[in-house]
């Protein structure tokens, strides 16, 4: 995924079917890494 300009902080990810997932914590579990995901996740995480 592209750098944001976020500040830099660990996921959890996971490699499922060929496609890689991340933990979304807000619905304690896990969901499909998109583009719109990654920000979103940093966006969570700020």
């Amino acid at each position: 995924m592209h750098e944001l300009n976020f500040p830099r902080y660990s996921f959890r990810f996971k490699n499922r079917e060929n496609k890689i997932a991340v933990f979304d914590e807000l619905r304690k579990k896990f969901v499909l890494l998109t583009p719109e995901e990654w920000v979103r996740q940093h966006v969570v995480h700020f």
